[in-house]
């Protein structure tokens, strides 16, 4: 399913109670997942869902504490008015 199909279902689910292409436990199950492989990382070895969130996050506000501005970096942005039948 492309960008503007699930775009369309989520927007039928607002307006119309249409039914939505993933639920948001599937978004939550996702970012689980996600943040148990930074802990892996972090860690540098296997860890179990579920996993100790006081852990991740004080692990996470180590790497935030010590991480630098990148210099030199150019910004891009992309306008996309245009795009998915929107206005030009």
């Amino acid at each position: 399913m492309c960008i503007r199909d699930r775009l369309n279902a989520w927007a039928n689910a607002i307006l119309h109670g249409g039914k939505l292409v993933a639920e948001g436990k599937e978004g939550i199950n996702g970012l689980t997942l996600s943040n148990a492989m930074h802990l892996s990382a972090f860690l540098g070895k296997e860890v179990e869902i579920p996993f100790d969130e006081e852990l991740y996050y004080n692990e996470l506000m180590k790497r935030v504490a010590t991480s630098k501005r990148k210099v030199g970096v150019k910004s891009v942005f992309s306008d996309t008015r245009g795009s998915y039948g929107g206005s030009k």
